[in-house]
């Protein structure tokens, strides 16, 4: 994956630094967006490869941006994650994040075996379905 550029949305910044030294380690450069309002102002600005994204942040939640990024840059492979909420199973988000566009979903905590081959995945670009 050497020299693939990822961005990486989520409003934690420790999640992003983590995601952040495993893809870098596997020879990614990473960018990281507190929200999806910052994430569709980066894209807008620069080229990825493909986007991780939280599900739950302030300002423009994970579920919302990935339909924007889909509309804006359909050939950008989108990896959906999250921990899920006080009320809500996060499976039922992830569920969501994949119907939304995503094209891999991780429960935190992430592995770095998962990180990296849900990223593998994206950078393949999208699943698109022939009609």
């Amino acid at each position: 994956m050497r020299g693939r550029r990822v961005l990486l949305v989520d409003d934690d910044d420790a999640v992003a630094k983590g995601f952040a030294r495993v893809l870098g380690l596997s020879g990614c450069e990473t960018q990281w967006a507190c929200n999806g309002l910052v994430a569709l102002e980066m894209l807008e600005q620069s080229r990825f490869d493909a986007m991780v994204t939280d599900v739950f942040m302030p300002e423009r939640e994970g579920l919302e941006t990935i339909c924007e990024v889909r509309k804006s840059y359909p050939a950008m492979g989108i990896v959906v994650v999250s921990g899920g909420s006080s009320v809500i199973d996060a499976s039922t988000f992830l569920k969501l994040g994949l119907a939304f566009g995503a094209v891999a979903a991780l429960l935190k905590p992430v592995s770095s075996e998962d990180l990296l081959r849900a990223v593998r995945l994206a950078i393949a670009g999208p699943i698109v379905h022939a009609t």
